[in-house]
Formats: C-alpha cells, sequence, structure tokens
C-alpha cells in the first residue's frame, strides 16, 4: 500500500490542468478474502476521480456501475461511444450546458444497439420499448428509458438455453464411455464411427441454423440409446475384472481426488490436497514395488534396521525419505490464496524481488539462488562428462549460467540507475536465451542424424538441461531451489519403481505439486506478470513473445516433466530389452 500511495502521490503531481486521473477497482473483497459476489462486499469497488479543474458539476450517485464508466469516458474524452455499450452515462461530471446532448448521444447509441438485438432476437418487451421511446422520447425521460434497456438486455443475457446444456453433458458422458469402452476393446467399431459422425452433423445443424425445435428431441433420443447400451457394456466389463489390492488403492485415490473438487476446502488449500496424494502414491509405489520379489526365510527374524536392509535396502529407503522431505520444503516456495488468511503465511522466496524490502533475509534468498544455480550447473557438467558425444552442451553449461546469475544481479540496482543499466539486464538474458537456442539446434540436428530420439540416453539429459537453463532464468533466484528439487524428485522416480504406470502417475503428481511449490495459484492475481519482461523490453512489438514467456513461468513444472519423459523412455525401453538389471536390486 506504501507503494501504490507514492506512486499516486507522483502521478498526481505530475497532471496538468487538462487531464483527468480515473482510478477504479475490478471487484471487491470480503474481511475473508471472499470475491465470488454473493455479499455487497465482493461486488462493490471504489472509484476515485481527479482532476485540477472542476470535475462534479451536480449531486454525485452513491454508486455507479462499471458499465456506466465506459460512456462517461467516451463523453469526457469527446469520442464516440462504443457500439455494443448499455452503460448509462454519469451525468454529474458534464457540464450543465452540454448534459442534454450528451444524455441525447447515449441514449441515441442505446436504441441503436437495441435495435439490432430485436432484429436478432425477437424480443417483444425490448421492441415494446424501444417503439415506446421512440414516439414519447425527450431528454427528461431518456434516463429512465436507458434504464430499462439496460435491465431488458441484461436479463436476457443472464438466460441459458437448458437443452443445450442438457445436450452437452449427455454427450460428454457419452464420449467418456465411448473411449472407456475403445480403451477395453482394444478398437472402434465401424458402426460406433457411423453412429457419433451422424451425432455430430446434427449437432453442427443446430449450431448453424439455430433450430433446435426439431432437433433436440431426436438428439435426446439417440444419445439416451447410446447411453444406456455403454452403461451396459462398462458394467459388464467393470463385473468381469478382477483389480488387485493395490490397483483398488489407486483407483480409490483417483476417485477421492475427482471428488475433492466438489469441495471449496479443497480448491482453496489444493497445494496441500495434491501434496498428501503425492507423497501417498510415493510410498505405495515403493512398498507395491517390493510386493511380488521373493525374500529368504533366513532373514524374517532380526531387528527392524536388519528387515529395513534385508526388504529394501537402505539406499532405496533413504530416496524414499529424500522424496518425502523435497515434497514437504515445497511449503516454503508456495503463494498464499487471499482465502486461506492466517492459515498460510507467505515467506520471502514467494514473492518477487521487487517486493522485498532490503533486509538480510533478502540477501540469504539472492544467495541461496545464485549458490543453487551453480550446483545444478556442476551437476548437469558431470552428469555429461560420462557422454563424450555431448561436449558442446556441457560447454555451453556454464556460460549460459553466468548469463543467468548476471541478469539476476541487475535486480539489485538502485531505482535510480535500472534505466542506465536496463539494456544489462536484457542483453545477459538474451544470451540466456540464445546459448539455449543453439543447444537445442545442436540436439536437434544430432537426434536427427540418430533416428530414434528415445534411444539415446545422452540426448534426452541434453534436452532436458537446456529447457532448464532457460526456465531457471525465468523463474528467478527465489525459486532456483524448488525447481531443482522438482527436476531431482523426477530423477529419483525410477528408483523408487520401475513400473511404467506408477511413473507416469508420479509425474502427472509431480507436475501439480510443482505448479504450486513454483509460487503459482489458480488465481489470476497470481500471474507472474514480471516474467514478460526477462529479457524483452517492455515496448516489444510482438505481444506473443512476452505472452509465452509468462506462460512459461506458470507451466515451468508441466515444462519440465514433459522434457522428462523422454528420458524415462529410455530407461523402460533398456529394461524392457534386458541391458540393465532391474532398479528394484539396486
Amino acid at each position: 500500500m506504501l507503494q501504490i500511495n507514492e506512486i499516486l502521490a507522483k502521478v498526481v503531481d505530475s497532471l496538468d490542468n487538462n487531464t483527468l486521473l480515473l482510478i477504479m477497482g475490478d471487484h471487491g473483497m470480503t474481511d475473508n478474502g471472499d470475491h465470488g459476489g454473493d455479499e455487497p462486499l465482493e461486488i462493490d469497488a471504489a472509484l476515485f476521480m481527479f482532476a485540477k479543474k472542476k470535475l462534479i458539476f451536480a449531486e454525485p450517485p452513491k454508486s455507479v456501475s462499471q458499465v456506466d464508466i465506459v460512456p462517461t469516458i467516451s463523453l469526457l474524452l469527446d469520442s464516440p461511444i462504443p457500439y455494443s455499450n448499455i452503460g448509462i452515462l454519469i451525468d454529474c461530471t458534464i457540464m450543465p450546458e452540454h448534459r442534454a446532448l450528451a444524455i441525447s448521444s447515449n441514449v441515441e447509441q442505446m436504441m441503436r444497439y437495441g435495435r439490432t438485438i430485436v432484429a436478432e432476437t425477437q424480443l417483444p418487451e425490448l421492441d415494446s420499448l424501444i417503439r415506446s421511446f421512440e414516439n414519447n422520447g425527450n431528454v427528461e425521460n431518456s434516463i429512465d428509458y436507458m434504464h430499462r434497456l439496460q435491465e431488458l438486455l441484461r436479463a436476457s443475457w443472464t438466460e441459458f438455453n437448458h437443452s443445450f446444456m442438457r445436450i452437452g453433458f449427455l454427450s460428454l458422458l457419452d464420449t467418456i464411455l465411448a473411449v472407456y469402452d475403445s480403451l477395453c476393446t482394444g478398437n472402434i467399431s465401424f458402426a460406433s464411427l457411423i453412429f457419433r459422425s451422424g451425432l455430430f452433423f446434427i449437432q453442427t445443424s443446430i449450431f448453424l441454423t439455430g433450430d433446435e425445435e426439431h432437433y433436440v428431441t431426436i438428439l435426446d433420443f439417440l444419445l439416451s440409446f447410446s447411453l444406456i447400451i455403454r452403461l451396459v457394456r462398462t458394467a459388464r466389463t467393470l463385473f468381469s475384472f478382477t483389480p488387485t489390492t493395490w490397483e483398488i488403492v489407486v483407483f480409490c485415490m483417483i476417485v477421492a481426488h475427482a471428488l475433492s473438487f466438489l469441495s471449496n476446502s479443497y480448491i482453496v488449500f489444493e497445494s496441500s490436497v495434491i501434496r498428501f496424494l503425492t507423497e501417498t502414491l510415493v510410498a505405495i509405489a515403493f512398498f507395491q514395488s517390493f510386493s511380488n520379489r521373493k525374500h529368504s526365510n533366513r532373514h524374517q527374524s532380526g531387528s527392524f534396521l536388519t528387515i529395513i536392509e534385508n526388504r529394501f535396502s537402505w539406499r532405496r529407503f533413504f530416496i524414499l525419505i529424500t522424496i518425502i522431505l523435497l515434497l514437504r520444503l515445497g511449503i516454503f516456495f508456495q503463494k498464499c490464496r487471499e482465502e486461506q488468511g492466517d492459515a498460510c503465511e507467505a515467506t520471502v522466496f514467494s514473492l518477487p524481488f521487487s517486493h522485498i524490502l532490503h533486509s538480510p533475509m533478502k540477501i540469504m534468498r539472492f544467495m541461496l539462488g545464485i549458490s543453487i544455480q551453480i550446483i545444478a550447473a556442476f551437476i548437469a557438467r558431470r552428469l555429461l562428462q560420462s557422454y563424450p558425444s555431448e561436449i558442446w552442451t556441457s560447454t555451453l553449461i556454464f556460460p549460459t549460467a553466468v548469463a543467468s546469475i548476471a541478469s539476476w544481479l541487475s535486480l539489485w540496482l538502485p531505482e535510480n540507475t535500472v534505466t542506465r543499466f536496463a539494456r544489462f539486464s536484457l542483453i545477459t538474458a538474451q544470451i540466456v536465451y540464445g546459448l539455449s537456442f543453439i543447444n537445442l539446434l545442436i540436439i536437434c540436428f544430432r537426434a536427427a542424424r540418430i533416428g530414434k530420439f528415445w534411444n539415446r540416453t545422452s540426448c534426452a539429459i541434453s534436452y532436458l538441461i537446456c529447457i532448464s537453463s532457460v526456465l531457471f532464468l525465468i523463474l528467478g533466484d527465489g525459486l532456483a531451489f524448488s525447481f531443482l528439487s522438482l527436476i531431482i524428485l523426477i530423477f529419483l522416480i525410477s528408483f523408487i519403481t520401475v513400473d511404467e504406470y506408477y511413473q507416469i502417475a508420479l509425474l502427472v503428481f509431480l507436475s501439480s505439486h510443482g505448479f504450486f511449490a513454483l509460487s503459482h495459484q489458480p488465481t489470476f492475481s497470481s500471474i507472474p506478470w514480471q516474467a514478460a519482461f526477462v529479457g524483452i523490453p517492455g515496448n516489444f512489438a510482438i505481444q506473443i513473445v512476452p505472452g509465452a514467456v509468462i506462460i512459461a513461468h506458470i507451466f515451468a513444472s508441466q515444462i519440465i516433466t514433459s522434457a522428462a519423459l523422454p528420458m524415462l523412455v529410455i530407461q523402460q525401453n533398456y529394461q524392457h530389452s534386458g541391458h540393465v538389471g532391474n532398479i528394484n536390486d539396486i
């Protein structure tokens, strides 16, 4: 708030006599952080208008609608009111001698738009209102007509087509059951293709012609008939299926995860639920990997530590503890939601660098980020030393890390020198992008010569390192430890289980966990807008580029887990071909 007040003070001081300052909120909020629209506090927001000239010429209303701001600003700027506007002029801001002309312009624009709506929707109430205005309209009753027109348009836009909603739900359910049936049988019948093609053409006809009267009944009958057949086949498949205990546990976890979306507590505390489910799945995969192993009776007796050593091996048990610990450490990097209130406390790692006051904690965070970047570069270099063919990738690792750290260092520049050294921050970040792009081209060239990318471990690791270098830069120093932890967790999956289904499930849960552990929340207020300026100037012409960088920051977890898939595929191929031993024996 102090920063916002300072910014507003500077803006007000710089205003001239012909400038209007307008500040408004998007929505309100309760004391608990709710802003869904159920209470007046959630839908009311502040509106601040300031000018050095006289701005208010009459008694202002206690409240105005957001849509009313559009025609008001348009007339104050002497520009045309947007064609589809349904807002009503805030007339207290208009000089008395211009009030009649402004109201006439506003009502004529709204009535012109209303005539278009009548031609498209055939609303009798709207048509009657417009005809009444044309016969009896004047400046005195124009505002009343605009209010009535606004209410009619709002009411018409909040009506839903229940027939289309029902057809959409039945179509979705039928499609899900059809996909499940095709997965169980292993093929898709020709009759099913014909049936679904017919449904598609009927639905398209309704959408294009808008004639739902003749087609909705047909669709209801066809979809209901198809659903009955699909449900019978699905029930027959489920009753003939004999799942194991582990499969039942995994199925229950999936169902619990799906049902949890119906709870508001899950939405608010989704990060904690995802972390718990990930830890649970790791434990299940760990113990399930030994369920089919045979153990000698000579080792059944002894201490608890002896049993752990004989059944699991100390290395595997230590890896399990490491994974659980790294998952728990993700708490320190999570961003708090407004609805969580006192149940969540933001740490110095989850805040943008510019929002942290200068303190020892800020210095500690930055030094930790640099240390993690150096450690990550060292590990990547050592990892690639076993592959002489990756000499180019290993050579570019340290220059990329140095450029990334240099870009972070620019954040420490004082505010009065930022503009002077702005190019330093841009150039260092662009060096990281350039080196990573060169590295990616080399990997693609080598992969094209090899033929099958998933048969070379070196290419898969180089590809993962290349993507990680860019994401390290974009995420910043505060999330470096959390991002490295996520990469380590991906590498440790293969030491927990060799079952490819468990590995894929763990990757999915890790990607969801990483989303929160990298300081994200599924709210608009938590979008990392600062990522748009990492190596990109603010006046960049191609807006899709900064947008892509923001998306890379938000979905960094999903990107890195997807980039790790070739490495897991290589491992599975080697195990199936017998080139390496079973990881369970490690």
